[in-house]
């Protein structure tokens, strides 16, 4: 089944940095207008700039990154001189994705959802990554390549996470059922005996009734949410504890290790013995 393109299939890609630059109190751009065979984004250290990408336009400053699609045209005007991070990159799917593309839909076949300006409220957070990115931008040899290709993705992971956070906040005010669905899946799911169906009987809904309204607010089936609660639950218990798998399991909500290994493997695309050994000290 093609998943919808949307903030949570967004986190399943991650960005892949091909060329960094650093600009510092640029006076003018050379191009005003540029069209570019790869993704384009400019991180807006200091200064302001005005931009136009397809049907989106506007005034970026800092703290601001603004995307631009392959093969679109790029126009730019600066208001006042700018120091900001030119990235091209392209995107490839999480590992876990790699084995079944199929089930995502490619980002090039809706690119309006990301092209033009997102505004990171954490600025704390992207004045650090800023001040790394300053340190590695003129040297691209593979060690610092693989660090600007972190800090990208981290901006990128606190770009799906606000887009989430406000797609939530705008579902939840339509449908508070489905809040209340997501709280009790909070509160039980690391139960063993936790049941989907008790939970939409609960809510005097049918099971599909409250499949489709769940996945209408939050992006993901209930069962995606549960899992996604439990293997996150597991991977604080494998990296902090010495525990045995069996009791990794039940704490995570699973009967037994053999559904455990099989959920976790299929989420992290590692069993959890591997998992364990890479994060354990």
């Amino acid at each position: 089944m093609k998943l919808i393109l949307d903030s949570q299939t967004l986190q399943n890609y991650v960005p892949s940095v091909i060329y960094l630059a650093h600009w510092k109190e640029k006076q003018r751009f050379v191009f005003e207008e540029d069209v570019h065979p790869k993704w384009v984004l400019f991180a807006v250290e200091k200064g302001e700039f005005e931009f136009s990408i397809g049907d989106k336009n506007g005034v970026a400053q800092v703290g601001d990154l603004v995307f631009c699609p392959p093969n679109t045209p790029f126009k730019r005007k600066l208001i006042e001189p700018l120091s900001f991070f030119a990235f091209i990159f392209e995107w490839e799917l999480k590992k876990e994705y790699l084995s079944d593309p199929s089930l995502l839909k490619p980002l090039e076949e809706d690119e309006s959802i990301i092209s033009g300006k997102w505004t990171l409220r954490d600025f704390k957070r992207l004045s650090s990554n800023f001040e790394y990115l300053a340190l590695y931008s003129n040297h691209t040899h593979s060690q610092n390549m693989s660090r600007i290709n972190y800090i990208l993705r981290d901006m990128w992971n606190v770009f799906c996470w606000e887009l989430e956070e406000k797609h939530v906040k705008q579902i939840g005010q339509k449908d508070k059922l489905m809040i209340d669905a997501k709280n009790a899946i909070q509160e039980k799911g690391l139960m063993s005996l936790f049941s989907m169906n008790d939970l939409s009987i609960q809510l005097g809904l049918s099971p599909v009734q409250l499949t489709r309204r769940f996945k209408a607010a939050f992006r993901m089936t209930p069962k995606e949410y549960l899992i996604s609660l439990r293997v996150e639950e597991a991977k604080k218990l494998l990296a902090n504890t010495d525990w045995t798998m069996d009791e990794i399991a039940r704490h995570s909500g699973y009967e037994n290790r053999y559904y455990f290994s099989r959920a976790f493997r299929t989420k992290e695309g590692k069993s959890p013995s591997e998992f364990k050994k890479i994060h354990q000290m």
